[in-house]
C-alpha cells in the first residue's frame, strides 16, 4: 500500500478505506519500530545485518532503515507479518496508557482469565494464538485482535491489537502523496496481574500533517487506545476502573525526586498558559528569579515583596486548580543510571479519553518501575504540597 503505485492521492485514500492490500514491510519496518527492536527480530529470524563496509556503513536513523531493508530482502512479507505477530509481544513501546483491575473473579488469577477466554473459543491451549496476519490482511483505522500470548513466568496476558494509519517514507516529502505508505500499528493491551493493572502500548509515529493537520499528538494515540479498550471490551466484557494520574506524577516526584520540566494548563476555556521547556528545571528557573528579583531590591534599598512566597509552589498550586494539558517530569529510574523525561498528556479538555504517558527510553527494567509507581500511586496516600489553601494559611 505505497501511495506511488496510484495516480492520485483520493484514489489512495479510497484504497485505504476500502480496498487495503498487503502493506510494504521495509518502510513499515523502519517507521514503526527501533534499532534495537529490528535487531531483536533479525536475530530471531538468524538475519546476518553486520555491515563491515565503512563506506556504505550508516548510524543512528539511517541505520535503522538498513536493517528494515536487510530484514525484508531475506523474508518476505507474509514471514514478517506471522513472525510480527508473535514477538511484537516481548516489545516494550514508549506510548503507555493504563486503567485498573475491576471488580471481577476473572481477574483473581491468570488461570480464571485464560479459563475466560478458553470458554469464549480462543483455543489458548499453547499459550499463544494468531488470528490473522497483520501485515497481509491490514485492518482499518480501528483496533482489532491480531493474537493473544498467555505469559505465565511474568503473570501476564497480553492482547495484540493493530490497525493502520498513513505515514510517510523515510526521507519523504510531506505534501507529496506519492511518498505516503498505509502502516500497521502494533497496541498491545497487557493484563498486568502482578499490579492489578490494564496497560496500553503502542509505539511513536506521527501522520503526514498535509493530509492530517489538525491530529495533535495526545489524540492521535488516545483514538487509539480508546479504539483497543473498546476492542477488548467486546472480548472481556468487564468494565475496568479509571485512574488518579496526578497521584502517579506526586508518587515520581515524592518517591524518586522527579523534576518539573514544565507544563501547558487551561485556567480558562479561551486562555492557554504554555510553561514548557527543556532543559533547565521549573523550579530552578523561578527559584533564580526570585534571588536575581532580592538581589535588585537589596541594591535599591527596597523591601523584597516576595520574601515569603515561594514562586514555585505558587505556579504548580495554580496549576493544580487548572486544567493541566501536559506535564513533563525528568526521572531518574531504571538500571542505567541517568535521567529521562516522563510526559503525561492529558489532551483537549472536555473529552473521555485516558491520559497517555509516555517514556522515549522503555525497556523492561523501566517498565517494570512505571507499573509499580502506577500501582503504588493508586493504593498509597500521597500528600499534595501543591494546595493554594494550604498556602496561604
Amino acid at each position: 500500500m505505497l501511495g506511488a503505485d496510484y495516480d492520485s492521492l483520493d484514489e489512495f485514500k479510497d484504497a485505504c478505506l476500502h480496498d487495503r492490500k498487503p502493506l510494504s514491510s521495509t518502510e513499515l519496518l523502519g517507521k514503526i519500530y527501533s534499532a534495537d527492536q529490528l535487531r531483536y527480530f533479525a536475530e530471531n529470524w538468524d538475519i546476518d545485518i553486520t555491515n563491515n563496509d565503512e563506506e556504505t556503513k550508516h548510524y543512528g536513523v539511517k541505520n535503522r532503515y538498513d536493517i528494515a531493508e536487510k530484514i525484508s530482502s531475506n523474508l518476505t512479507s507474509e514471514d514478517i507479518g506471522k513472525n510480527l505477530s508473535y514477538l511484537d509481544h516481548d516489545l516494550n513501546f514508549p506510548i503507555l496508557a493504563y486503567v485498573k483491575f475491576p471488580s471481577s473473579e476473572h481477574y483473581s488469577s491468570i488461570g480464571d482469565f485464560v479459563k475466560w477466554l478458553i470458554n469464549k473459543r480462543y483455543d489458548l491451549n499453547n499459550n499463544y494464538l494468531n488470528l490473522f496476519n497483520g501485515i497481509n490482511q491490514p485492518s482499518g483505522r480501528n483496533c482489532e485482535l491480531e493474537s493473544i500470548n498467555i505469559n505465565r513466568d511474568d503473570n501476564i496476558v497480553s492482547l495484540l491489537f493493530n490497525c493502520t494509519r498513513v505515514l510517510v517514507k523515510p526521507e519523504g516529502n510531506q505534501a507529496n502523496f506519492e511518498d505516503y505508505f498505509l502502516a500497521r500499528i502494533p497496541v498491545i493491551v497487557r493484563v498486568l496481574f502482578e499490579h492489578s493493572l490494564i496497560e496500553i502500548s503502542m509505539p511513536t509515529f506521527s501522520e503526514p500533517w498535509a493530509l492530517f493537520s489538525n491530529s495533535n499528538i495526545p489524540t492521535r494515540y488516545q483514538f487509539i487506545v480508546d479504539s483497543a479498550l473498546t476492542e477488548y471490551l467486546n472480548i472481556v466484557p468487564f468494565s475496568f476502573n479509571s485512574l488518579n494520574f496526578k497521584n502517579f506524577t506526586l508518587f515520581l516526584e515524592k518517591e524518586f525526586n522527579a523534576i518539573d520540566m514544565g507544563w501547558k494548563i487551561e485556567p480558562q476555556h479561551e486562555a492557554a498558559f504554555d510553561l514548557t521547556q527543556g532543559v533547565i528545571s521549573l523550579r530552578d528557573i523561578l527559584n533564580n528569579f526570585s534571588t536575581s528579583f532580592k538581589e535588585e531590591c537589596k541594591s535599591r534599598g527596597k523591601d523584597h515583596p516576595l520574601s515569603k512566597i515561594d514562586l514555585y509552589q505558587i505556579f504548580r498550586a495554580l496549576k493544580e486548580q487548572s486544567y493541566t494539558y501536559s506535564l513533563v517530569l525528568q526521572t531518574p529510574i531504571g538500571d542505567r543510571g541517568g535521567h529521562f523525561k516522563v510526559s503525561v498528556l492529558n489532551g483537549l479538555p472536555n473529552t473521555h479519553y485516558l491520559p497517555i504517558i509516555i517514556i522515549p527510553k522503555n525497556r523492561k527494567s523501566v517498565i517494570n518501575c512505571i507499573r509499580h509507581s502506577v500501582n503504588k500511586s493508586q493504593t498509597e496516600k500521597i500528600d499534595n504540597p501543591y494546595v493554594l489553601d494550604a498556602i496561604f494559611s
